[in-house]
């Protein structure tokens, strides 16, 4: 039911909910410049299980999701429960991306770098609800 609703559910709410998120949860990674490599790039996040994708890039410092029309530079893919493993620093991203949980196509490199700054990202310092929502999240695929 989730797949079907983010892969239905109109670009121009996604692009309005993202808006809000992820300033709150990269300001941090914003404001010390730690996205400037992503400017003007194109990553798209591919969710195998729920048959969605979304692409992400940083225009004048703010990082926000464009329509999945622009091909990306690199794509990494993987199932849901694996994203929210590696959001909630229950699984190291190297360990994802070496036992094939998580997969990184297209410019290597600045797959990499996307990785290493998510690896840096300290959850601490996120928004307590974020983490919160992480934390009930990884409850939840721990159970099923």
């Amino acid at each position: 039911m989730v797949g079907m609703a983010a892969r239905h559910c109109p670009f121009s709410l996604q692009k309005k909910v993202m808006g809000k998120l992820l300033p709150q949860a990269f300001s941090e990674a914003l404001r010390d410049g730690d996205l400037d490599f992503l400017q003007d790039r194109f990553v798209s996040l591919k969710i195998d299980d729920l048959k969605y994708r979304l692409t992400l890039t940083l225009t004048n410092n703010q990082l926000q999701i464009i329509p999945n029309t622009k091909p990306a530079e690199v794509t990494i893919g993987g199932n849901l429960d694996e994203f929210i493993r590696l959001a909630a620093r229950k699984e190291d991203p190297d360990t994802l991306f070496f036992q094939r949980r998580l997969t990184i196509e297209g410019n290597t490199e600045l797959g990499l770098e996307v990785k290493n700054l998510i690896d840096s990202i300290d959850i601490a310092d996120l928004p307590n609800w974020i983490q919160r929502s992480l934390q009930y999240a990884d409850l939840f695929i721990a159970k099923h």
